[in-house]
């Protein structure tokens, strides 16, 4: 019984250390932090140097900051609203094009189409 009570906050002290180190929820995030993380996705997967990812997060945050203005519009509907964000993205992708190499950006459009994918499967979740 003594061994339990002594084990006890050692258990307690990793529940608190891995939930604290856990990444927060899209939700809970600033846009400059979520700008900040899918650069560093995108230098990782896409092998970004140090210039073009302080480029590609300045790009994203612009996005990012876009959408949110149209989604906090209440005066346009979910069409219109849609087709606003599909016109930021339009523009945003255009400007990554300018940032990355071709090899870089036909990466890119590919891992784009494969989250399109899945989400279409996964019943857009």
């Amino acid at each position: 019984m003594k061994r339990i009570f002594a084990l006890l906050p050692v258990f307690l002290l990793l529940v608190i250390t891995a939930t604290a180190q856990r990444p927060q929820a899209p939700e809970t995030q600033t846009a400059q932090e979520r700008a900040h993380n899918s650069a560093l996705r995108m230098k990782k997967v896409l092998e970004l140097s140090d210039a073009q990812t302080t480029q590609v997060e300045a790009v994203i945050l612009s996005r990012i900051e876009a959408i949110d203005k149209i989604n906090a519009d209440a005066a346009l509907g979910p069409e219109a609203k849609e087709a606003a964000i599909q016109k930021v993205r339009t523009e945003k992708d255009a400007e990554l094009q300018k940032i990355l190499t071709a090899a870089q950006y036909s990466r890119y459009q590919e891992l784009k189409t494969e989250r399109e994918q899945r989400k279409n499967t996964s019943g857009g979740k």
